[in-house]
This record gives structure tokens, C-alpha cells and sequence, in this order.
């Protein structure tokens, strides 16, 4: 087992109050921290893994950490964290779409809790003493995102991921403030050219809200209950962050150091 991978096991309690996981996910993940091979480029390209690090640098902290990560990804200090406050890591919450599976999260912040009954399914968490929020963060390595679902061939994972933020709800209470965040290395988000489906998608979101809806009123998939996204489209903030920024603005801790060694060693891309 690498050096990374045996202090993060050391700290695995102090981390996992505050990391929500499901199944063998820590697991899985230090194994293959542990039999990491770097690429022809000397980088480690594991999107889920660079994921897990970041999460685990941030977890660590407890609710500082979670704090910290807010505001990095959603650009605001003033977010209340409740009671649920975590940082959750491949979890699913419902669809809006009928005959469409659970979307998978790589990562989730805000007022979030477990949906019962359902195996890694999430739901909004009603606390009385906030106003609900969530961020659904979609991160990318250097693959692209995946179009297309069993009905639905054109359905591409961004507008996934910003319709199921958009219909995150307990019970018909849904968020007050929706944030979907793309997070990539810098390269990507700094390039001029559109090297990513990604990156044409998400500019074309961000500049008008209504190609965002155009993309949903073309799904083949009824929505769920009527759901209109019309409606709720005024919540939605979109950002894009970086893996870069993630991993240099980790609070100090007993892990921090190495993980800023291990993505200086095999994280960042030469200028």
C-alpha cells in the first residue's frame, strides 16, 4: 500500500464523520490508490479517485472543511450548513424523468440526507433552523461526459445532473438555492478552444438559461409528476471549478501536506 494511501487509512474515522459513502467505496478507492499507475505523462488519470482525495482533504476538517469547500464551489461564504451538512460521494438521487435510472453524484454538498429505502439514494434534508440548498458537482478527468440513456440517445449527463439538481425535493419541498458545478483540471476551463462536449455544453448553459430548458423540452422521457423545469430554472447558479484549486486550498490537517505532494507529483499539467 502506498505511503498516501496508509496515512489516509490511519485517519479513516476522523474523515468518515463528515464523508458520506456508500458500500465499498473507501475500500475500492485506497485499493486502487495503492496500485496506482501513472500515465505515459507521469499523471494518475482516476477522475474518481482525484474525487475521493479532494473530499477526504476537505472531510478531514469537519464542518470547517465542508465550509471551505462551499464556498470554493459554490462561490458563496454566507451558506448555511444544517444538521445533514456532509460531503457526499456517488449517491443517487431521483430521477425526474420516468423510465430514467438514478443519476449517479460524484460529489454533493448542502441540505442533503438518505432517501430510506433505497440503496445509496439521497433526498433533500428539511431543517428548520435553514434555508435548503444543495450543489451537485460533476467531476471530469479528461473524459468527456456521456450522452445518451436507454430511451433517450441524445439525453446528455450535464442536463442530467442540472435537472435532477433542479428537482431535488422531500415531499414537494424542493431547494431554495441550486448550484451545479463542473469541476476539471484548469487546463480545460482555461483553454480557448473547446476541447470537451463539456465545455461547449456548459458555455451554452451558462449563457442563456433557456438552451438549458430547450435541451429538457426535447427529451423523449415524460417527466415525473408533470415536473416542469420552467418553474424552477430562476434557483439554478452554474460555476465551473477546478481540480487545481480544489487540491491547493486544502485546510491544514494531518493528511494535507501529502495530499498537496501527491497532486504536485501527479496532478497538474505542465504549463
Amino acid at each position: 500500500m502506498s505511503s498516501l494511501a496508509s496515512l489516509l487509512t490511519d485517519h479513516q474515522d476522523d474523515i468518515c464523520q463528515t464523508l458520506c459513502l456508500i458500500g465499498d467505496y473507501w475500500s475500492d478507492r485506497i485499493s486502487t490508490l495503492g496500485n496506482r499507475r501513472p500515465d505515459s505523462s507521469g499523471r494518475f488519470n482516476n477522475e474518481a479517485t482525484w474525487t475521493f482525495l479532494a473530499a477526504c482533504g476537505y472531510a478531514i476538517c469537519g464542518g470547517d472543511g465542508v465550509a471551505k469547500l462551499t464556498e470554493l464551489l459554490t462561490s458563496r461564504s454566507d451558506l448555511v450548513q444544517s444538521c445533514y451538512s456532509g460531503i457526499w460521494l456517488e449517491f443517487r438521487p431521483m430521477t425526474p424523468r420516468i423510465r430514467e435510472s438514478r443519476t449517479h453524484i460524484d460529489l454533493a454538498i448542502g441540505t442533503i440526507g438518505p432517501d430510506a429505502g433505497t440503496k445509496g439514494g439521497i433526498r433533500l434534508g428539511i431543517s428548520e433552523d435553514s434555508n435548503p440548498w444543495i450543489c451537485f458537482c460533476e467531476m471530469k478527468w479528461e473524459s468527456d461526459i456521456s450522452r445518451g440513456v436507454t430511451n433517450d440517445p441524445d439525453r446528455n449527463q450535464l442536463i442530467r445532473v442540472i435537472e435532477s439538481a433542479l428537482y431535488f425535493q422531500n415531499n414537494e419541498t424542493f431547494t431554495g438555492e441550486v448550484y451545479v458545478t463542473l469541476v476539471t483540471p484548469s487546463v480545460f476551463r482555461d483553454s480557448q478552444l473547446i476541447p470537451k462536449i463539456y465545455s461547449g455544453k456548459f458555455r451554452e448553459y451558462e449563457s442563456d438559461t433557456e438552451n438549458i430548458l430547450k435541451d429538457l423540452r426535447n427529451c423523449r422521457l415524460e417527466p415525473r409528476g408533470g415536473f416542469d423545469a420552467a418553474q424552477r430554472i430562476g434557483a439554478l447558479t452554474l460555476r465551473w471549478q477546478t481540480f487545481d484549486e480544489l487540491f491547493t486550498s486544502i485546510p491544514d490537517s494531518a493528511i494535507s501536506d501529502a495530499l498537496q505532494s501527491f497532486w504536485q507529483n501527479y496532478g497538474t499539467y505542465s504549463e
